[in-house]
């Protein structure tokens, strides 16, 4: 799945920037993504069910014909894919707060740690929002809905209705894994496009990435991007193969050190640095 917001093509380095652009840009939900367990293979016991809450999401973005895409989670993991246990996906370990991207065409695994974010913006974030509830929509699960604007620098970048007290273990885990994510984007700001580090980049997809999080579950939400996403129905206490908790064995795992390490050996058009 593309991002709208695109790297430029002398940007380096190249593909760890790219990976985890589109891990994090996604993340509103992570379409086509799910959660896996530990490097070894084994995440969580592979037999048997267990109990999770099962979402389904209808997103759009510039560009990208709708889809609709899944989210389980249970008490340790967080499980984003399209629907199809057979397809690739991401997971998310919540005991660990680490990542896995899973793909099955190349037989990969994208592993990426959690890190706290220990440096500051590069310019200042002044943040506001607006919360409106809206007492003439239909209640979800009995609650009333709010219509939450969320604004950095004067500009708005999240529009969502959220519905406070609905599904805060779903919440908490969403929280975690943005988390998880801004920590690694952190350590690549220095090699991010000055022009795409904007305010709304920066405050969501780094510094304030739980932001949008904060007051409910986000059943309809429109970022800076254009990317949209609409929950369509969910189901609590559904019992799932516990094997999608599991992360496939013989395949290899890699970080993003190790491609940025790789790409600082290549020069612009991917030769070896000092080849002419």
């Amino acid at each position: 799945m593309s991002s709208s917001v695109r790297e430029p093509e002398a940007a380096t380095p190249h593909r760890a920037e790219r990976l985890l652009w589109l891990l994090t840009l996604l993340a509103g939900i992570m379409p086509a993504a799910n959660t896996v367990g530990a490097p070894e293979g084994r995440a969580h016991p592979e037999v048997g069910t267990v109990p999770a809450t099962v979402l389904w999401f209808d997103e759009r973005e510039p560009g990208v014909p709708p889809y609709r895409t899944r989210m389980i989670v249970v008490r340790d993991f967080m499980r984003m894919d399209d629907g199809d246990a057979g397809d690739d996906f991401v997971l998310f370990d919540r005991r660990t707060g680490s990542i896995h991207s899973v793909s099955h065409e190349d037989r990969t695994v994208l592993d990426i740690p959690a890190r706290p974010v220990v440096r500051a913006p590069p310019y200042e974030l002044v943040l506001s929002e607006t919360r409106e509830p809206l007492d003439d929509a239909p209640r979800i699960a009995g609650r009333v809905p709010e219509h939450l604007r969320l604004r950095v620098n004067g500009s708005v970048c999240y529009e969502t209705v959220v519905v406070p007290g609905l599904l805060d273990d779903v919440v908490a885990a969403m929280r975690a894994y943005r988390r998880s994510l801004a920590g690694e984007q952190a350590r690549t700001l220095d090699w991010t496009p000055v022009e795409m580090q904007t305010p709304c980049v920066l405050a969501h997809v780094i510094f304030h990435p739980a932001r949008h999080l904060a007051y409910g579950f986000p059943i309809q939400q429109r970022d800076y991007r254009g990317y949209v996403r609409v929950l369509q129905d969910y189901r609590e206490q559904v019992p799932v193969e516990a094997a999608l908790f599991s992360l496939p064995t013989g395949y290899r795992h890699y970080t993003l050190d190790v491609l940025r390490a790789q790409d600082a050996l290549k020069g612009p058009a991917g030769r070896p640095a000092g080849s002419n």
